[in-house]
């Protein structure tokens, strides 16, 4: 319910306070990319909800899945994918991350051998995370909710991503009632 703003104001010193004498953690999760976090003030912080928009094909899953593998250096990181099979986000992750052409990783006998030893060696390095991709087709928000749940009762769930809000199984929701759900 509503608070009076000198009571807002006390808790927020005393958050700044502590995060100075190093008493009270940072609780964002850095993402991959320095420039963002100073903006976000470190990284994506609990309970924040970031929108990543675009035209198709303009990367917003491979974004998604960067963040995701950044995250999952921090604690467990989920994605659920309405759009592709998690076999295809691994390999546009895996595309982007090691340079090699997307086209090779999906077709890998045009794989050189150094490209298939660095293909390798990334995904044993992202095997390690406690990443998690879910790539359920029309995917509901209570199961998404349910899901995350369930991972958090494991540990810490540091990021929660979802590719293709539009694709969500929600028929009777309509999306600006959804996307407050999902928030």
């Amino acid at each position: 319910g509503p608070q009076r703003l000198d009571q807002m104001m006390q808790r927020v010193a005393d958050l700044i306070d502590g995060k100075r004498a190093g008493t009270i953690v940072n609780e964002q999760t850095p993402t991959p990319w320095e420039s963002l976090n100073a903006v976000l003030g470190g990284g994506v912080k609990p309970g924040e909800v970031c929108v990543v928009a675009g035209r198709p094909g303009s990367g917003k899953t491979v974004v998604g899945a960067q963040m995701l593998f950044e995250a999952g250096m921090y604690g467990t990181a989920v994605m659920f994918s309405a759009e592709m099979t998690y076999d295809v986000v691994v390999q546009r992750m895996v595309s982007c991350e090691t340079g090699i052409p997307y086209a090779k990783i999906a077709d890998p006998k045009s794989l050189d051998d150094q490209q298939y030893d660095l293909a390798m060696s990334y995904m044993d390095q992202l095997s390690a995370l406690p990443v998690y991709i879910d790539d359920l087709t029309g995917i509901t928000t209570s199961q998404i909710m349910s899901r995350t749940q369930r991972l958090q009762r494991e540990g810490t769930v540091s990021l929660v991503i979802f590719d293709y809000l539009e694709l969500a199984g929600d028929t009777t929701v309509d999306r600006k009632n959804q996307e407050a759900w999902v928030s």
